[in-house]
């Protein structure tokens, strides 16, 4: 999928996550962007955060970010056309004071939160 203008929070997520599993990286979408998906876009934040489930490169991330059209601008990824940008802060994730260490899909609501960003993961 090429990102546009029009392309929305899950196509952006669904793009990134797909470049980095392609580069080998193990991510999980977190914090805003899991806001919107959650709530229909009732909630709509501007960027994606991806926490790294195993360790990558600076250099690992430019790679596999380009493929998809990102570049790096200082502490974000930035696409000339998506409107919406891509950063990766430190784990480990968590819920509150809640670590966690396998985020897995779960029908629970009390997860939900923790688990939204997985339906972009292979």
């Amino acid at each position: 999928m090429k990102l546009a203008r029009s392309s929305s929070l899950a196509d952006v997520a669904a793009v990134v996550a797909g470049a980095l599993a392609e580069a080998g990286t193990r991510a999980v979408l977190t914090g805003g962007a899991c806001a919107t998906l959650y709530t229909g876009g009732e909630y709509q934040s501007s960027d994606l955060d991806f926490v790294l489930q195993n360790a990558a490169t600076r250099q690992q991330l430019d790679a596999a970010m380009k493929a998809v059209g990102f570049l790096r601008r200082t502490d974000r990824y930035e696409h000339p056309e998506a409107p919406f940008f891509v950063e990766f802060p430190p784990g480990p994730l968590g819920i509150g004071l809640i670590l966690t260490s396998d985020p897995s899909p779960t029908e629970s609501r009390d997860q939900r939160e923790s688990t939204v960003g997985d339906r972009f993961l292979p």
